[in-house]
């Protein structure tokens, strides 16, 4: 998102130091990229030319006279039914009409156009539709029945065309096998399934009172819930490359979103990864997902296929521009004909068609239990993201119907407000409330992906072989007090950035069920899975420890440490200064080195490190470190009687203050665990 931000104001003319290089440096590569697309025009004119043959060929053998308006009409009209059918055969004929399509109309007009699906007229638009495309097929056969022997060769050439396009876009998906499971194995495989900033407590299982995730809710009935499960960082990149090696921030060396090519290939040559250790037991890795999974092209954690956009580089954020800018080839190309001629077109494939990651997903896992290995599948989505664009019905699940504020149907705002940190303020009561509609709106959306993929893993006998995982990277600020939308910035609040879900079914439903209420992190799943799966659990270098003994009880929950991620902008705290080295735009520089990659300025690595806040929370304590000028100051809550951290108990001189702070002072320096037992949390409490 933010990438597509910058890359959106400077192509847009806004003054920034990003926008001022994109303009600089990579004009030619804007050029050409257009320049690029001149193939799949041709293809649409060549098309359109040999579709369209036939009626002008008739019209023009008949002559035309001056002012003659209905012979011209009638060719127009003959030509917009060829127009349809291209269209029709591209997108398919349920396509056509697809939420996709209509999400994308309704929010260029701002105009609610759901009634079409919601009184069915989408049904008889769609009937049209076909009759319109039967109408040219029948218009192309008489053409090639009457001028088969005069013109076999073109005859042939036409009507082939004709039926191979209709046939392409309404049968490409009947020709995709789905390979049937082999028989019950030793090892299982491991499925886990992600949203992007997805809150616990916006879970019916978590004690959510809206009805957001009736799937996941029955799903964790046949599960281990872990109720106070938390992220040891609240940003993408660094949170899933943590998940994956059970290593703090600290020592993966991935610290902020904007990573730089030494960093990335530091942790791409690190041995440890779940998926490189899961390789080396046989397994084949896979990880797809939408732009919120693009960390995994970014830094390479091992998995054998990464089917996710590399959206931070100067092409990718072209591409995605282009696609906007050129709706014509978006609704014509948006197949797979159309990514192999035009690689800008798969994000609009995508977004036409919301379901097609998932579908692909579940189909590579179907051809990788085919092959009798066993499997690590990873599927990461941003459905609960800013900007919330969930589309129809989740856009309007939640929300109020009488709301016609600015974020109806997504979450809006300025790009250039959030490269010049400006978001404080901009949202008013009522949008705030909208925003958050539109939040739980995107956890409906995954709670039915969820839904999908366990149909499916039940239909295909899967289930019987499957460890499946539910969980997140981080949590969501949603206007929290002190609190605004960027996920990175702080840990005031309350626990919501980083309090995530974590429910794990294993094959043989062993724990359904069970409720652990002992405090575990992101860095444990990695050694958690490792044993689950037949292997030995946490080594020395691994900072997580495996869960199995919290879930048996042999062992307690252990304190939760976390850092913030990239700070966009400062916070301003009554009588607190806070640091921030600079904006976001001239902190980071797209590197020619790196394919012209979004990379932090090695300047500024020190900087962004000093300015992160930290955090250690135990069951009942929590300890928050901010970077103050001129000296550090520390803020201590007690969550058993304070959820929301409105009482800053530091000066208050209770004696877990001091200890708190020694063992958050020796984390922040060393990356390593002091212990710290239940009698240390109740040691101290106020009277």
């Amino acid at each position: 998102m933010v990438s597509s931000a910058i890359f959106t104001a400077a192509v847009c003319g806004i003054d920034n130091e990003l926008a001022t290089q994109v303009r600089r440096e990579y004009l030619r590569e804007l050029v050409w990229a257009n320049v690029a697309l001149l193939p799949g025009y041709a293809v649409l004119c060549a098309a359109h030319t040999l579709l369209s043959w036939p009626l002008e060929r008739r019209r023009l053998a008949r002559g035309t006279p001056p002012g003659a308006v209905r012979p011209f009409s009638r060719s127009l009209l003959a030509a917009l039914f060829w127009n349809l059918a291209l269209c029709f055969s591209s997108l398919g004929p349920i396509a056509l009409w697809s939420t996709g399509n209509l999400d994308a109309l309704v929010r260029s007009l701002d105009v609610d156009l759901y009634w079409l699906i919601e009184r069915d007229l989408h049904v008889a638009l769609t009937g049209i539709m076909l009759l319109l495309v039967l109408f040219t097929a029948y218009d192309a056969g008489c053409w090639v029945a009457r001028t088969a022997r005069r013109w076999p060769r073109a005859a042939l050439m036409t009507g082939g065309l004709a039926v191979g396009l209709l046939v392409l876009g309404t049968a490409w998906p009947a020709w995709r096998g789905t390979p049937l499971p082999r028989a019950r194995r030793e090892r299982p495989h491991i499925l886990i399934l992600g949203s992007d900033a997805l809150r616990a407590d916006h879970l019916g299982t978590y004690g959510y009172p809206r009805p957001t995730s009736p799937h996941i809710d029955r799903l964790a009935r046949e599960s281990v819930t872990f109720e106070q499960h938390h992220s040891v960082t609240p940003s993408t990149t660094e949170s899933w490359t943590s998940t994956l090696t059970g290593l703090y921030p600290i020592h993966t060396g991935i610290r902020y979103m904007f990573v730089t090519r030494e960093q990335a290939e530091r942790i791409s040559a690190h041995p440890r990864t779940l998926p490189r250790i899961l390789r080396e037991r046989g397994y084949e890795t896979f990880v797809s997902g939408d732009g919120s999974a693009n960390n995994f092209a970014s830094v390479d954690l091992g998995f054998d296929q990464t089917s996710v956009p590399d959206d931070e580089r100067v092409s990718s954020l072209i591409n995605e521009l282009l696609a906007t800018t050129h709706p014509l080839l978006t609704y014509y190309l948006a197949n797979p004909l159309g990514e192999r001629l035009l690689p800008a077109m798969k994000g609009s494939r995508a977004a036409l068609h919301p379901g097609r990651i998932t579908a692909d997903f579940l189909e590579e896992l179907d051809r990788t239990a085919a092959s009798g290995q066993p499997f690590l599948g990873l599927l990461f989505l941003r459905f609960t993201h800013p900007n919330y664009d969930v589309g129809y019905p989740y856009n309007k699940r939640f929300t109020d119907a009488g709301y016609r504020g600015k974020s109806r149907f997504s979450m809006q705002f300025d790009p250039d407000d959030l490269i010049q940190g400006h978001l404080e303020g901009l949202f008013p009561p009522a949008e705030r409330r909208h925003i958050v509609d539109l939040y739980d709106g995107g956890v409906s959306k995954f709670d039915d992906t969820v839904g999908q993929v366990v149909e499916h893993l039940e239909r295909t006998g899967l289930a019987r072989d499957t460890i499946l995982v539910i969980t997140s990277d981080h949590g969501e600020a949603l206007f929290q007090p002190d609190t605004a939308l960027a996920v990175e910035r702080n840990f005031f609040g309350g626990d919501q950035l980083t309090h995530i879900p974590l429910v794990i079914r294993m094959p043989d439903r062993r724990w359904a069920g069970a409720r652990v209420r002992g405090l575990s992190r992101t860095i444990d799943l990695m050694p958690t899975l490792l044993e689950l799966s037949g292997g030995p659990g946490a080594s020395p270098a691994v900072d997580g420890v495996s869960l199995v003994g919290l879930i048996q009880g042999s062992q307690p929950g252990r304190p939760v440490y976390a850092e913030t991620g990239f700070q966009f902008y400062p916070l301003n705290l009554p009588g607190v200064e806070l640091p921030l080295p600079e904006r976001v735009d001239r902190m980071g520089f797209f590197d020619p080195s790196d394919s012209g990659r979004l990379v932090l300025r090695p300047s500024f690595h020190d900087a962004i490190l000093a300015a992160k806040h930290r955090m250690v929370r135990t069951a009942r304590w929590k300890l928050i470190y901010l970077p103050a000028r001129p000296s550090p100051v520390y803020q201590l809550y007690d969550l058993s009687r304070d959820p929301s951290q409105r009482e800053d108990l530091s000066g208050r001189g209770l004696p877990v203050f001091g200890r708190l702070v020694r063992h958050l002072d020796h984390w922040m320096e060393t990356g390593e665990e002091l212990p710290w037992s239940d009698a240390d949390d109740a040691a101290g409490a106020p009277p």
